[in-house]
């Protein structure tokens, strides 16, 4: 059975000088074992690969041409055929004059007829299927003849246009490599290209017009200035000159170079005449010379970019900037960030020669530092000392570096002695005598003996004074003692437990020299008086008991504290109180009491109702109940039956009650009962969860659906009045957080918010302070009125003020909405409600003079406090201590 013949015709475009269209038919009808190699491999032992692989769009065809240079249109080709290398498969390479016309072969200018074209890669033997009857039919494998076509294409059009690239080695290609092909040893790069594949370096630029590229080919380039292009893809930059067919030429992208848009130019700027510009601040470079400024430097690794050179602009070497210094900002490595700086006030530095006013400290320049500012040298501070890195007066008290030289941090003459600047007089600190110009060095403490300073003993004190707890004084009160001999009055307190304690009002007979020595207040001839009765007085404060009448204190009368009978006017002193002794006034025995009264549990009495007693036969009426005589009747006290003339003693409510029925017996009301409570006619107890049918019939005086409840949140009710918290819904008692309610009244912890009740805790919802435990309600939301809380008013934060919508205590860094509410008394407001308290220090941000602590803000970007010395940046003189140079706003002498 014939096998189907399957049939494709590819037009060859080509042979441009001959005038010429070419064209192959490729007819495959069936092929015979012997056209296959027996491992699957074509004739030249390699499998077929696409010319997309291939560097040689010839490699596999085996092509030969006869060299025949007179072949033409006149003088035809014969046919080419693979009938003879593959049975079975017919490949003709033709020439079409006309239509329908006999078929000739191909004749290429130069090298004349295709003499030779191995087809074997397409007769393989895996391409074969057996039918039923033992015949072999042929398989078309279309990608596989779409791939030879296409190679076969290709090749016939790198036949002509390879001639005169011939070479012996590289040196003799213009471009590229000396590479051999199956058409000879060729300068490949030279040649036209049809895909990458086919140039040794870089790529191949093919026009965009996709006929012309298919006729033409393209050219091989590496996209450097000079390289062959079509389009600006081609190149680094940019293509000049190109046009349809015609290859141009990449430019450099430098300044003046042709452009078409702004990625063909290092600037990344394309002027309107259709040249680079020149790069611009920020714009991408490769040398000085591409920038308008002069100056290309590194952005970031491998990241060059033109510069000003000017403040804070990238930089890697003081080279890179203009009129400053190069100074490592931050990072290392490839991230480390370094940046120009000017040497202006708050400018980083390195040292104090890259500073405008020649002064680096801690990595900014600054103007020489004021009392406080932070300082490494005394050049750095303008009052010329520099102490512990802070700049100081290098007066005595000034803080210093004790292992650093003394000049320079203290004045003239002092010393640094335990960190602190010295001139050794008394009172200032000391290691030995050296460090002093006093008689003695005490407890590292210089001492002549003056009130304040240290000592050891009585002699190491001045005279008149005295040694208490290591310090001299002159034995005061509140002055330091151990004894009392360290003190004017001989009196050495301690009334807070504490050893050794502090010279204290005396008692009176002590020696004093003032009134405020002696506890009575009152020193006479020189002794502080005793202030008891009796004694010399001048106010009532002089008299320990009673006041001062006519010179002389005297006790008081009823209820004045005393201690003896002799000390109260009624000579009657019981449980330390003057007392009259009459019926009800205390009393410690029956002397106490006047007539017949007796003295009952501290009290007189005459046994009538009322009076205190301790058992029946005190009292007149024979019932004594709670200590108290009563009558016996039901209602009153009683601590056990026989103090009831009738019924008996409830021992729940110590009252006379009824006879007293014990539970269950019967009974006509509820005085008949122990418990109170007759209920169904019997004694019950009206505890929770009996039956009732009325709130007298409970303990808890409350009667819900006939059961006895107590009313709490929970229990069931039939209005706000059954209920201990005024709250009835549904039946039961309310007012758990998340219950419903009217008012405050309404809720367990009395805070009702929006018709619910709620724990009034910080950050729960409110109306008022009366829905919040804290009581301050900001914003519908409860607030703790702590550092930081919102607040509206000062009244909405606890021991602090409300600034700026925060709560602050009015330390610098804290909310603020005037200068008031800070420590520092200045308040920064960068906008109006959103303020700071700021120190007011040199170089804090300020909004104007008054809230610098020198009074300097000049207008700034951004605005900073200054100390308004010479140099000093200014608007007008009011930032300067002296007056602004308006010429180039700098404050001056």
């Amino acid at each position: 059975m014939l096998a189907k013949k399957f049939s494709r015709r590819l037009a060859l475009r080509g042979a441009r000088a001959a005038g010429f269209a070419l064209a192959s038919a490729l007819v495959v009808t069936a092929c015979g074992d012997g056209a296959k190699d027996d491992d699957g491999l074509g004739p030249d032992g390699r499998a077929a690969s696409s010319s997309a692989d291939a560097v040689d769009p010839c490699e596999g065809l085996r092509i030969q041409f006869d060299g025949d240079e007179t072949c033409d249109l006149l003088t035809p080709c014969p046919p080419h055929d693979c009938e003879d290398v593959c049975p079975g498969v017919d490949l003709v390479i033709t020439t079409q004059i006309g239509k329908n016309l006999a078929s000739t072969g191909l004749c290429v200018p130069g090298r004349g007829c295709v003499s030779r074209l191995d087809c074997s890669s397409l007769c393989d033997g895996s391409l074969l299927s057996m039918t039923d009857g033992g015949a072999a039919d042929v398989v078309i494998d279309e990608d596989r003849v779409d791939d030879f076509e296409e190679r076969v294409t290709q090749c016939v059009q790198r036949a002509e246009e390879a001639i005169g690239h011939d070479c012996k080695n590289d040196d003799e290609c213009t471009l590229g490599l000396c590479r051999s092909e199956e058409l000879g040893k060729l300068c490949v790069d030279e040649v036209p290209c049809r895909d990458d594949g086919h140039c040794s370096l870089g790529f191949c630029a093919l026009p965009t017009d996709r006929l012309v590229a298919f006729e033409e080919g393209g050219r091989c380039t590496d996209g450097i200035a000079g390289s062959a292009c079509f389009s600006d893809a081609d190149c680094r930059w940019g293509c000049n000159g190109a046009l349809d067919e015609r290859s141009g030429a990449c430019t450099d992208g430098q300044p003046g170079s042709p452009c078409s848009s702004a990625s063909a130019c290092l600037s990344l700027r394309c002027e309107d005449t259709g040249l680079c510009a020149v790069a611009e601040y920020g714009d991408g470079c490769s040398s000085d010379a591409e920038c308008a400024s002069g100056l290309c430097v590194y952005w970031g690794f491998q990241d060059q970019r033109c510069s000003d050179g000017a403040h804070d602009d990238p930089c890697r070497s003081d080279a890179d900037c203009r009129g400053g210094a190069c100074i490592h900002i931050s990072g290392a490595g490839v991230n480390s960030t370094q940046r120009c700086q000017d040497g202006s006030v708050g400018a980083r530095c390195d040292e104090d020669s890259q500073c405008q006013d020649g002064a680096c400290v801690n990595g900014n320049c600054g103007a020489p530092g004021q009392i406080g500012d932070s300082c490494g040298s005394a050049s750095h501070c303008s009052s010329g000392f520099c102490g512990a890195g802070d700049c100081t007066n290098g007066a005595v008290g000034d803080r210093c570096q004790s292992t650093a030289p003394v000049a320079g941090q203290c004045q003239l003459g002092f010393k640094c002695v335990s960190s602190v600047c010295s001139d050794g007089a008394g009172g200032s600190p000391c290691d030995t005598i050296a460090d002093c110009n006093t008689q003695w060095c005490i407890d590292s403490e210089c001492t002549d003996g003056q009130a304040g300073q240290t000592c050891l003993e009585p002699s190491n004190c001045a005279t008149g004074l005295k040694c208490g707890r290591g310090t001299c004084n002159v034995g005061d009160i509140g002055d330091p003692c151990e004894l009392g001999i360290d003190c004017i009055n001989l009196t050495c307190d301690d009334p807070a437990g504490a050893s050794p304690g502090f010279c204290g009002p005396a008692p009176g007979g002590r020696p004093c020299t003032d009134n405020a020595q002696c506890a009575t207040q009152l020193c006479m001839t020189a002794m502080c008086t005793s202030g008891n009765p009796g004694a010399p007085c001048q106010v009532d404060a002089n008299c320990d008991m009673g006041s001062c009448q006519g010179g002389a204190c005297v006790q008081d009368g009823i209820g004045a504290p005393c201690t003896v009978n002799s000390e109260c006017a009624s000579m009657i002193c019981a449980r330390s109180r003057c007392a009259d002794g009459m019926v009800g006034s205390p009393c410690d025995d029956a002397a106490d009491c006047n007539g017949t009264a007796q003295c009952f549990v501290g009290e007189c009495s005459d046994g009538s109702i009322g009076t205190t007693c301790s058992q029946g036969s005190d009292c007149a009426s024979t019932f004594c109940g709670r200590s108290r005589c009563t009558d016996g009747a039901l209602g009153s006290d009683c601590d056990d039956p026989a103090d009831c003339a009738v019924g008996t003693c409830d021992p729940v409510s110590d009252t006379c009650v009824g006879s007293g029925k014990a539970i269950g017996e019967a009974c006509a009301t509820g005085v008949e009962c122990a418990s109170t409570i007759c209920f169904m006619s019997v004694c019950a107890t009206g505890a929770l969860g009996n039956a009732c049918t009325s709130d007298s019939h409970c303990l808890s005086n409350i009667c819900v659906g006939n059961l006895c409840v107590d009313g709490a949140i929970g229990s069931a009710c039939n209005g706000v009045g059954d209920c201990a918290i005024p709250n009835c819904i549904g039946g039961f008692c309310a007012g758990s957080i998340g219950d419903a309610c009217t008012g405050d009244a309404a809720c367990e912890l009395g805070h009702c918010f929006m018709n619910m009740c709620t724990s009034g805790a910080t950050g729960v919802g409110c109306t008022n302070g009366a829905d919040c435990e804290s009581a301050i309600c900001v914003s519908n939301i409860c607030r703790d009125g702590t550092l930081g809380s919102p607040c509206t008013l000062d009244t909405h934060c606890v021991g602090l003020v409300c600034g700026a919508g925060a709560c602050t205590d009015g330390a610098v860094g804290s909310t603020c909405d005037d200068d008031t509410e800070c420590a520092s008394t200045h308040c920064y407001e960068p906008t109006p409600g959103n303020g700071l308290c700021s120190s007011g220090a040199v170089g804090q941000l300020c909004a104007n003079n008054a809230d610098c602590a020198a009074g300097h803000c000049p207008v700034d970007t951004p605005q900073v406090c200054t100390a308004g010395v010479q140099g000093d940046p200014c608007q007008n003189d009011t930032h300067c201590e002296t007056t602004c140079n308006t010429g180039n706003n700098r404050c001056r002498n």
